[in-house]
This record gives C-alpha cells, structure tokens and sequence, in this order.
C-alpha cells in the first residue's frame, strides 16, 4: 500500500459562503413585529413628542401676548385608529395633541374600558403649555381640565359648552352677550356655530366663574340669545 492520500486543502475564508448580508438591509417581518410588540407605546409617543417640536421649522417662540406676539396654539381631539384592533377585538383609540403646524406632540391610547377624560391629563403633563391656547370638544369641557390648564400650566383653552354641563350652560346663558362684540364666526356640516370672547367691550368685565377667567366660551348657535 501506498502513502495515504492527505485531505483536501480547506477554502480561503474568502471563498467560504457567506450568512451576513454584505451591506445595510432591512429586518425580517417578524424581527419588526416582535420590537414593536414589546415597546411601551405611551412612553414612545412622550419619547418623540418631546423630540419633533424642537426640529420643527415653523415653531414659533415663547409668546408675549402684550407685545403682540401671536400665541402658541395646540388642538387635543381623539380618533379611532381605523383598522388597528386589541387582541380581544377591541378597537384602538388614540387621545393626541396637534400643533398649528400639524406635529402631533402628545399622543396617549384610551384604554377599552376608560374614556378621553381620564387620558387629559397625563397626555399633559410633561410638557410646557405655558401662554398656549389648547382647543378641545365638548367631552373635554372639564373643571379639572380648566384647572390643569390655567392653575398648573400657565396656559389658556377655548372651550365647546354643551349640556354636559348644565350649571356651566346655564350660567353662559344668562351672560350679557349683546354686550360682547363677536369676534368670529365658524360654520361646519354640522349645526353653525358662533364664537365669542368672554370680555366685555370698554373695559367692562363678565362675571365669569374663576376657572372660566383666562378661556374663551364657544357655545352653540341654538344656545345664544338672538339679536
């Protein structure tokens, strides 16, 4: 018998089949699915809320109304997420923050078995309202919310008044409104609405409830004394 035959020279690394993607590519759906599944989802919305509005070109500075500087404006409303359901069929429904400029800058979900009114609050709570005019809807017409806003947050609100709060309703009912000079006017699909400023002309002022002092009144047009 002759010598034994050696092995095979082994492959040059180089020639050796490669498992890692030679550049960038994108992860596995699953990969993305999994990341998501697990991030707490309130504490990414504060995350990139507190983010956007410093890189946003069209922010405006603090606002110094006396000097004429135009307020800052931020619009709370609440949306469905169409298409979005829970693991038990439920939908997912969303409370954000909008800025005149459309960042979204606070966003919080509304758990299925609470409403927008318990979300308020913590949606606002970290950040700088100071001298901003937040706008909501009716179902946010909330003392706490006033509160929050005026007490807390140096800030001011316009307000929708429905029957959801009766003593309030009826205390704007009997306001002298003729002597309050309308300063705009908002029509919708819906029924038209009229907006007025809560202070009276020449100095006079409207014997607003406290909370009510440093927000504006929108009350529907049926509500309003005619003339």
């Amino acid at each position: 018998m002759g010598p034994p035959t050696p092995p095979p020279p082994c492959s040059p690394p180089s020639e050796a089949p490669r498992r890692e993607p030679s550049g960038p590519t994108a992860p596995a759906e699953a990969t993305v699915r999994r990341v998501l599944q697990r991030v707490d989802g309130d504490a990414l919305d504060a995350a990139i809320g507190s983010w956007l509005p410093a890189r946003d070109p069209h922010r405006p500075g603090p606002a110094k109304n006396p000097g004429g500087q135009q307020r800052r404006s931020l619009a709370v409303d609440g949306k469905t997420v169409r298409g979005a359901r829970r693991t038990d069929g439920t939908q997912v429904h969303l409370l954000a923050a909008m800025t005149a400029t459309g960042l979204v800058t606070a966003q919080r979900e509304v758990g299925a078995k609470a409403n927008e009114i318990t979300v308020f609050r913590p949606m606002l709570a970290e950040h700088d309202l100071t001298d901003t005019v937040v706008t909501f809807d009716a179902l946010h017409s909330q003392t706490t919310h006033a509160r929050l806003l005026v007490e807390e947050k140096n800030a001011h609100y316009i307000a929708v008044l429905k029957a959801n709060q009766p003593l309030l309703h009826q205390h704007l009912k009997q306001l002298p409104w003729r002597d309050v000079p309308l300063v705009g006017k908002t029509r919708a699909t819906g029924p038209p609405l009229l907006t007025a400023r809560c202070t009276a002309p020449a100095g006079r002022r409207i014997p607003l409830p406290p909370v009510m002092r440093r927000g504006h009144a929108r009350v529907p047009r049926g509500h309003l004394p005619s003339g």
